[in-house]
């Protein structure tokens, strides 16, 4: 029994001194380089539907970033997630990381919950000279996707990510073998059967700065599935002291197989067929005092973008040009300071759109929004407005709608 005794004894002490050893460089050492970072988003949000039904609900989505040098060429990236699945105004929409639904006051399952956490991003990033290489789990980070976001929906996946910096242009290329791009409803069809998430994909991209602009053109293919494209030009000038803005696309894309298991919507199958949306955004600022212009555009069809709020799409509260045909949307916006850090705006948009080539769909919106910004870690926004949704033959549906929002960075 002594023997017994002794043996523990020496294997605490053993243990206990190998402690020390590994403790003994300081915490300020050891954490020397590592860069954290991350946010928290808090949204309210009611609607209430004229003559029918209400819903609201409480929201949050919490990030944490922990980026960790190795050497002087490569470190390692993390990114933590607490929120939901997608969720949004279209079912178009593939990712996780939206918002999660604590309570829905209108549903009889509501409560508060406690959403779980998961780990979003763990990659390793390589910087050699002009080259820069992301290996691992990572942000999707292309114009069809949105990478990462304190409080919309995101989008990653498993794979390499090349980016090569030269004095006139940036070209970049990837490849995923597994995202958590599975399914979304287009044309009103389900596509989990063709998009699964063990799609590859493959994409390239040429990015030329010019002046205060930057020009930028991207490929993309998901094997056996879709192959898309896209073009823009995104920046701002001053301009007799007023600074102007620009962001224009145009992108095009094509399924390679039949998403309809039977002859599609339309009498004929929509593979090979170019979905299209085109856009552009005019802003201008000057002094206390704003304005925003923008037209989008859709072709026969306007499967466009894997989340509503890509680039290649063009989203607004409730309304969205992404996955529409025919669409013709036009949004106008005015805005003013009153105060240092609070703005105030009003804002309508309209949007016509076919559905199985039947026309007379409009959808249309206005409301005004309080934004006040409490320095540079956190602002919060309040926006009223109405909601509306003409169809043929239908009386039309409004619905009021109500949002208060709060997000801090750190």
């Amino acid at each position: 029994m002594m023997k017994k005794m002794v043996k523990i004894s020496c294997v605490a002490a053993l243990a206990l001194a190998s402690f020390q050893v590994v403790s003994a460089k300081p915490l300020n050492e050891a954490i020397k380089g590592v860069d954290v970072s991350g946010s928290v988003a808090y949204r309210y949000q009611e609607q209430a539907v004229k003559d029918g039904p209400s819903s609201a609900f409480n929201g949050y989505k919490a990030a944490l970033n922990v980026k960790a040098p190795i050497n002087k060429y490569l470190k390692v990236n993390t990114r933590f997630l607490v929120g939901g699945g997608p969720s949004g105004a279209s079912a178009a929409i593939m990712g996780s990381g939206q918002f999660a639904k604590l309570s829905n006051f209108a549903s009889t399952t509501g409560g508060d919950k406690n959403p779980s956490a998961t780990l979003a991003q763990a990659n390793f990033e390589v910087n050699v000279g002009m080259v820069k290489a992301i290996v691992g789990k990572q942000g999707l980070t292309t114009p069809w996707t949105v990478a990462s976001s304190k409080f919309l929906n995101e989008q990653d996946g498993t794979g390499a990510l090349f980016f090569v910096n030269t004095k006139y242009a940036t070209v970049a290329a990837g490849y995923f073998n597994q995202t958590n791009l599975i399914g979304a409803t287009v044309d009103g069809v389900d596509t989990s059967s063709l998009i699964t998430g063990n799609n590859d994909i493959y994409t390239a991209a040429v990015i030329v700065p010019i002046g205060g602009f930057a020009i930028n053109a991207w490929y993309l293919d998901m094997a056996d599935v879709l192959t898309t494209y896209t073009a823009g030009i995104t920046g701002s000038q001053n301009v007799a002291g007023i600074k102007l803005g620009v962001d224009a696309r145009y992108t095009g894309l094509t399924f390679n197989k039949d998403i309809y298991s039977v002859e599609g919507t339309y009498g004929d199958p929509l593979v090979g067929k170019t979905n299209s949306l085109a856009k552009i955004v005019v802003s201008a600022k000057r002094g206390m005092f704003g304005a925003k212009l923008a037209y989008a555009m859709t072709g026969d069809h306007g499967y466009v973008a894997l989340d509503d709020d890509a680039q290649t799409s063009y989203k607004l509260w409730n309304v969205s040009a992404n996955d529409k045909d025919n669409a013709s949307l036009i949004y106008v916006s005015a805005n003013a300071d009153l105060i240092a850090g609070l703005n105030v705006s009003v804002n309508y948009d309209t949007m016509d759109f076919k559905v199985d080539k039947v026309s007379g769909f409009t959808d249309s919106e206005y409301y005004a929004q309080l934004t006040y910004k409490m320095g540079k870690n956190f602002n919060t926004y309040l926006k009223y407005g109405e909601y509306d949704q003409k169809a043929p033959g239908l009386d039309t549906k409004k619905q009021n709608g109500a949002r208060l929002q709060a997000t801090y960075s750190f």
